[in-house]
């Protein structure tokens, strides 16, 4: 996606002390979704003086108010901007959600969001910024729906508003006890979750909870069992297995099971011998998506949710219990003089359902959890054989793959779904190799 690209050219920027084309990049990147897109904290620096050199940029004053609204910081400046460029659609989406929010004037908003909306009749961000003016003082109108259906007839199917429009609508129904029309709009929403793009995923969205566990009541299904399901088809669980796959099949091809070049041992700092009974637990949703940070005194419990691969590291994927999932990547493994023997030894360890304890997790920013060597993780084998590979349904008995013998599934649709959606198929020759059974 262009947003990606543009961030990963601002990143390159700021590594070679550009300023302007950060800036330039940067400013793209917030234009083209506002809501996704978060100013790094190290970008501070360079922001703020940016801004004080060059305070009639544009892109300068587009990514300096992204930096301070994103930490709830807002100022009059933000109107004074979109004056100053009153054809930038991000300034007077600025604008808007400073009436909104800040000001707690909704009626203003509304007005100033009509006013612009005829400058830029399908900006999807002003009419979601509308959708929001409408509910805070007059969600009874019929106004409000046809804010929703706006928004809906103006952006693709795979945007991250589409299911939130239909949640909004559902919220709606709740309250005034609907029951079909609540139903109908919930899973209205589901089926355009399954349309999402993996950087959207997992989708959050205020008071999902209430509205999941509401519509779990009214369809008298079990939270787990609907968990479940959505396992299955959740496209960011498909898109980091699938992608650990490939990484997979292409090194077991590549080398079979040859020794690995370990990575360097670490400085001291990164050792950890405390008690682990005095951590603080965390989840996934408690570390910063986009600061690089060691989670000190903290413990990030989880599940190994596939296979291993064996570089100069040792990478798989797991999940939490939230069921949010996000890449894992294990250095400085303890190896032998046999490193046959030792990967195969990881692989009975580092293998779908097992259980993994994580000290001082190391969050990089990236999408990736970094372990740095055995004092900071314990792990459980024991539930290895007890959960199916693709939904995590428990059960006494579970199927396995009739090739490889190592991929356990509850039921044939589950090993369908791993076979092609997952790519199961595709290492499922390379698994053999490390048999244990």
């Amino acid at each position: 996606m262009e947003i990606w690209k543009n961030l990963d050219d601002a990143m390159e920027a700021f590594k070679k002390n550009d300023p302007e084309k950060l800036v330039k990049s940067l400013a793209k990147a917030i234009r083209l979704h506002s809501r996704i897109v978060e100013v790094p904290d190290f970008y501070k620096q360079i922001l703020e003086e940016r801004i004080e050199s060059y305070p009639n940029d544009l892109d300068s004053l587009v990514c300096y108010i992204q930096m301070e609204t994103q930490r709830g910081i807002w100022r009059e400046n933000i109107s004074k901007a979109s004056a100053q460029f009153p054809e930038d659609e991000y300034l007077a989406l600025s604008t808007a959600l400073f009436l909104l929010i800040y000001k707690k004037d909704a009626k203003a908003a509304m007005n100033y969001v009509e006013r612009v909306l005829k400058i830029f009749p399908e900006y999807e961000h002003l009419l979601y910024c509308k959708i929001l003016a409408v509910k805070s003082f007059d969600v009874n109108n019929d106004v409000y729906f046809k804010s929703i259906d706006a928004l809906l007839a103006a952006v693709p199917d795979d945007s991250p508003y589409v299911p939130e429009c239909h949640y909004l609508k559902a919220a709606y129904y709740c309250s005034i006890e609907n029951k079909l029309k609540f139903i109908e709009c919930y899973e209205a929403g589901l089926a355009a979750e399954k349309k999402q793009l993996s950087c959207f995923l997992p989708f959050r969205f205020k008071g999902c909870g209430l509205l999941e566990n509401r519509y779990l009541k009214e369809i008298s299904m079990d939270k787990k069992a609907y968990q479940q399901e959505r396992k299955k088809i959740d496209p960011k669980r498909k898109f980091l297995i699938s992608e650990n796959r490939q990484l997979f099949k292409s090194h077991v091809d590549e080398n079979g099971v040859k020794p690995f070049t370990p990575s360097q041992p670490l400085q001291g700092r990164y050792t950890y011998k405390n008690d682990w009974s005095t951590l603080k637990k965390i989840t996934l949703k408690d570390m910063n998506p986009m600061k690089l940070e060691a989670y000190k005194e903290c413990i990030l419990e989880a599940k190994i949710i596939d296979w291993a691969v064996f570089e100069y590291c040792i990478h798989t994927v797991i999940e939490d219990e939230n069921g949010d999932i996000q890449r894992l990547t294990f250095k400085n493994w303890a190896l032998s003089d046999d490193i046959k023997k030792d990967i195969k030894q990881a692989m009975k360890i580092f293998r779908p359902n097992v259980k993994i304890s994580i000290a001082c997790p190391y969050y990089t920013g990236n999408e990736e959890i970094i372990v740095f060597g055995s004092d900071f993780v314990s792990f459980d084998t024991s539930m290895i054989d007890k959960f199916c590979h693709v939904c995590g349904k428990e059960a006494k008995s579970l199927l396995s793959c009739s090739n490889c013998k190592m991929a356990l599934y509850c039921s044939k649709e589950c090993e369908k779904i791993d076979q092609t959606d997952f790519k199961h198929k595709e290492i499922c020759e390379n698994l053999k190799i490390f048999k244990t059974a």
